[in-house]
Formats: C-alpha cells, structure tokens, sequence
C-alpha cells in the first residue's frame, strides 16, 4: 500500500487497522465514475483522511457503530468521506461559489421581484385577452379547440412562475457552495452518528478536527461558514436545529 498524500509522520503513525480503512475508501474512488476529472479523489480522501485525525475518526467509528442508523460493511469514516467528497462535487455544480456571490443573487431577486411579478401578471392577462378575443373571432371547432388549449397552457405558465416565486421569496438567501458543503457534512455526521457540530476553534485557538476536515475542501471559507452554523444551530430551537427533521433511530 503506497503512502500517497499522507504525510510522513501521519503515515508512520497509522495502525494496520488504519491503513486498511484508508485503503477501502481509496478503492472505492477509483472504481467510482461518478466524479468529474478535475477532482483528484485520492488526494481528497487522503488528505481528509489525515485531517480528522486518530481521535476525531475513531469517535466517528465508535458513534456510528452504536448509533445504529447504519448496518453495514463499511466503518463510519468511510460513510463520511464518501458523502464529503460527493457533496464537494454537487456544491461546485450547483451552488455560487462564495458567500457574497450568493448574498448578491438574492439582492438582485428582492430588488426585481416586484417589478417581476407586476410585469409577468400583466402579461400574462395581456396574453389572456388576446387568445379569447381570437377565439370570438374563430368559427372552425379545431382552432378554437387550439385556443382552449393554449388557454390552459397559459395558466399553467403563470402557476410555475407564481409558485417559485413564492418559493424563492421564503426561502431566503440561497446558500454559498462552502455553505452548502459544510452543511451537508455537519447532517451526514448527525444523521449516521448523532454527532453535533462543533465550534471551528477550541477555547485555546486549536483547529477542531471538524475544521481541519472541512478546510481541506475549503481552506479558506471553511472556518468562516462552519462559525455561522456552530452559532445558528446554539441559538436554534430544538425544532430547528440540524438534524431535527431526521426520524429517530428505532
């Protein structure tokens, strides 16, 4: 087994038994082909691995284990590295890539969502009467039935639009990519383990070893993004705080 993108002294350190979880994971991302090849999967798995260090993942072996959520062959940190590194690869897909990116979509949504919503609705009654002064003027069955249709078609347009409207309103800012990411890990760790999310430095100024996992990823807006949910999720209710929503382990 070749030492890849641990470092010398982690690597002198790791047990067999280490040395063999690592090697799942790593065989896992190479059969796997759902990664695009700007991702260098071996380097994040490795390089995660580490970064959690022993403590952090045999906590994570040992909560998932009793946990119960999940039966099966792989160990906890596997379950986490995993998911980790498919969520990296979605929230680079599909989400802003920086907090003020995300900040300024939706400033521009606020800012044009009434004028919008004034202009579609006005359009849409401006369509409206002229697909039913067109069918006064229409006397052939097809055509009117054609208009009908296009009727129908038209209401249906302006229920999407008001609907994600409304969507988009209450739903708030969307969320930045290191947001999203750092999120999606924090449930994965609650939802396999039951294991919180910690605040990203220790009362001594130390890296948690949640924060030296994220900042792999996101070395630089790691920190920053795990803080904000660290204090969201303090002040929250219990209704409202991560993983909430998850069922109950029977």
């Amino acid at each position: 087994m070749k030492q890849g993108y641990i470092s010398s002294e982690a690597w002198e350190r790791f047990s067999t038994k280490e040395k063999q979880s690592l090697l799942v994971i790593r065989d896992h991302f190479e059969e796997a082909n759902y990664l695009p090849d700007h991702v260098n999967s071996q380097k994040l798995v490795d390089q995660s691995f580490e970064a959690m260090g022993k403590v952090f993942r045999d906590r994570i072996n040992n909560e998932v284990s009793s946990y119960g959520r999940y039966v099966g062959e792989y160990d906890g940190v596997f379950l986490i590295i995993q998911g980790s590194i498919r969520d990296f690869d979605s929230a680079d897909q599909f989400f802003p890539e920086k907090f003020s990116d995300a900040k300024s979509i939706y400033q521009d949504f606020q800012r044009y969502q009434k004028k919008f919503d004034n202009s579609t609705s006005k359009s849409i009654a401006n369509l409206e009467n002229a697909i039913s002064w067109l069918r006064e003027q229409t006397f052939l069955r097809y055509q009117q039935e054609q208009l009908d249709e296009a009727t129908i078609a038209l209401r249906n347009v302006s229920d999407i639009l008001v609907s994600q409207l409304a969507e988009k309103a209450s739903s708030g800012r969307p969320q930045s990519s290191v947001e999203f990411f750092v999120n999606s890990v924090c449930d994965s760790l609650i939802w396999f383990g039951g294991i919180k999310p910690t605040k990203p430095l220790t009362d001594s100024g130390q890296k948690t070893p949640l924060l030296r996992f994220l900042e792999v990823f996101y070395p630089f807006e790691a920190e920053s993004a795990l803080s904000r949910l660290y204090e969201k999720n303090k002040r929250a209710p219990a209704s409202e705080k991560v993983g909430a929503s998850f069922l109950p382990v029977k």
